[in-house]
């Protein structure tokens, strides 16, 4: 459970190594570790900063996990990249943009996300 300060609204963003829906990974499998993700989600009501392709998010990580009948290797594609900020913020972003389309765990996100939504106090510069 995230402690939240009332003066702060908490932005997460990283490598979650889970996915956030089942679509997000090319197999039917499920992990422990997606479970896991998934209550941290619920528990802490925290949303994804949705993308602009929110049907099909762009694969973030490529896994090889065996070969085909012909020695071919067979990658297990799945989108483990996320920004999370609480549910009722999340909703008020612009969708994020991946910054590129390769088959890394570590593709950049570029988020917009308006500070006055954040309850921010960001002081004037002194002239």
């Amino acid at each position: 459970m995230i402690n939240i300060d009332d003066n702060c609204s908490p932005i997460l963003n990283g490598d979650m190594n889970a996915i956030a829906y089942p679509h997000n990974r090319s197999s039917v499998n499920v992990y422990e570790a997606n479970t896991m993700y998934w209550d941290f989600l619920d528990t802490n009501n925290l949303a994804l900063l949705s993308h602009t392709l929110d049907v099909q998010r762009p694969w973030t990580h490529c896994q090889a996990f065996g070969k085909d009948q012909f020695q071919n290797t067979i990658y297990l594609f799945g989108r483990i990249d996320d920004i999370l900020l609480p549910a009722n913020l999340a909703s008020q972003c612009l969708p994020c943009q991946a910054c590129d389309q390769g088959l890394s765990d570590h593709l950049p996100l570029l988020a917009h996300i308006p500070t006055d939504i954040l309850n921010a106090c960001i002081p004037p510069i002194a002239q």
